[in-house]
């Protein structure tokens, strides 16, 4: 079932200046969707126009068939939300609790609905427990975890995360695709806006490549990294399929770069089983 249908055919924030431009997007359910592109490609406005904070543009978005333009921002959100970068710009209340009982209070529930829902959400994110820690005691990664939290406690199928990994430590960082295979093997669909290229390949099942706000490439983690044309459009190979390249002067037998530490690992000795 198709759960997100995306067709922008113009937006700008300025007269004769756009920034996205024919754009089809599909995302099905259970997706796990990265958009990806330098900076200034236009990945974070094209997350709000998803999400229906912009909603000026030429085009439609299609939640379940029904047209963002027309819904509410209540029944947007009951379907989908979004995770902004910086996670301080998401949360306002002084305790854990607060935080992601606002949601559910604003949705018009009682209060024990609104004690089930926080305590489901904050049980999915790992954060069990910490109904009235301080959000200022939190770290930056349990930040982010929280905001999902937020997101959960509505009711959101559809979570729309705009640089999830950035600005987390490597433990942090192993932490949140955890938390999002989990959450995605539970139902939820992801939409990811990153540059982290060398993340994507363990847990993204599929790639929008932006550059001057168009899509330019289009396909599962092997088939866009499949070479070094991604060059072309501002990124890099990542680093385990950039090693391998080089190592392809010393080899004609490989044909499909590894984009992995697993499937490196498996090339390399076949590499020497052939010696």
């Amino acid at each position: 079932m198709l759960k997100l249908k995306v067709k922008i055919n113009q937006f700008g924030y300025f007269k004769n200046n756009p920034v996205l431009k024919n754009i089809e997007i599909n995302i099905k359910e259970h997706d796990i969707v990265a958009i990806v592109g330098k900076n200034g490609s236009g990945k974070t406005t094209l997350l709000k126009i998803m999400d229906g904070l912009l909603k000026d543009f030429s085009g439609e978005v299609l939640v379940d068939g029904e047209n963002v333009k027309s819904l509410t921002p209540r029944q947007i959100y009951s379907k989908m939300g979004l995770l902004f970068q910086n996670p301080d710009e998401q949360l306002f209340a002084s305790t854990v609790f607060d935080d992601v009982a606002f949601g559910p209070y604003n949705m018009g529930y009682n209060d024990e609905e609104v004690k089930q829902r926080v305590k489901k959400a904050l049980s999915m994110v790992g954060l069990e427990g910490f109904e009235q820690k301080e959000i200022h005691s939190l770290s930056f990664g349990q930040k982010k975890r929280l905001c999902i939290a937020c997101l959960l406690s509505m009711g959101h199928r559809i979570l729309l995360l705009d640089e999830p990994i950035a600005g987390i430590d490597p433990e942090g960082q192993k932490e949140l695709v955890q938390l999002i295979r989990k959450l995605n093997a539970d139902g939820i669909t992801f939409v990811i806006a990153t540059h982290d290229i060398d993340l994507i390949p363990l847990f993204v099942k599929k790639i929008y490549l932006l550059h001057d706000g168009t899509v330019v490439k289009y396909g599962a983690p092997e088939d866009v990294f499949s070479s070094k044309d991604v060059e072309e459009f501002g990124l890099r190979l990542p680093f385990i399929a950039e090693l391998i390249y080089s190592l392809k002067d010393k080899s004609d037998n490989i044909k499909k770069l590894p984009l992995t530490v697993r499937d490196a690992k498996m090339l390399i000795l076949q590499m020497l089983n052939r010696q």
